[in-house]
């Protein structure tokens, strides 16, 4: 909850900075802008999207974001860390995300989980905010990601998932630290116990 807060944080100054308007009117300008995205998509959009939607470029947004101080929020658990050990050893790993590549290394560094993703997926980096299937396809027809062989795994359906769905993937909904365990020692089992 703390990481959360302190991007919405980012995103309100970011918004304040980059429109020339004070915190509050940032504020009500996110509200507003996510209460008519999600009308309009039918689900909650992710915040990346919402400060983009305002005309802010991603790398106005990715600045922002960056300042935010991962380290105090995250840290390592070391049943992830073995699990992921495991994992690496049958399955290339990719990290599809909205945060920016700097913030998204120290969010790994601070997890202990720097060395296990192949392919880290960046929004700026990428030009783009999840959902977005034109940018997958993209990535598939540079060969980086085969959507055929491809499990997503995520907390939010329409944002972490469905893309690689509609690709013709497979997606996996967790809702917290103990659904990825039982699902890493799923697969580790699977595949003949790492």
């Amino acid at each position: 909850d703390g990481l959360l807060k302190a991007t919405r944080r980012a995103a309100v100054a970011c918004v304040a900075h980059t429109l020339k308007v004070s915190e509050a009117t940032a504020e009500a300008h996110i509200r507003d802008r996510e209460a008519q995205l999600m009308v309009q998509l039918s689900y909650r959009p992710a915040l990346s999207r919402v400060v983009t939607s305002l005309d802010i470029s991603l790398a106005e947004w990715a600045g922002f974001q960056s300042m935010v101080e991962v380290e105090e929020y995250l840290s390592a658990d070391e049943e992830i860390i073995e699990l992921f050990e495991k994992l690496r050893g049958s399955y290339e790993l990719v990290l599809y995300t909205n945060m920016p590549a700097a913030l998204t290394k120290r969010a790994l560094l601070s997890l202990g989980l720097d060395r296990y993703f192949t392919f880290p997926i960046c929004s700026d980096l990428l030009g783009a905010v999840k959902p977005d299937k034109i940018a997958l396809q993209k990535l598939v027809s540079e060969g980086h990601l085969s959507t055929r062989s491809t499990l997503a795994i995520g907390d939010r359906l329409e944002i972490d998932l469905a893309p690689v769905i509609s690709l013709g993937g497979y997606g996996f909904l967790i809702q917290g630290r103990n659904d990825l365990v039982a699902l890493a020692a799923r697969l580790i089992q699977e595949n003949g116990g790492g």
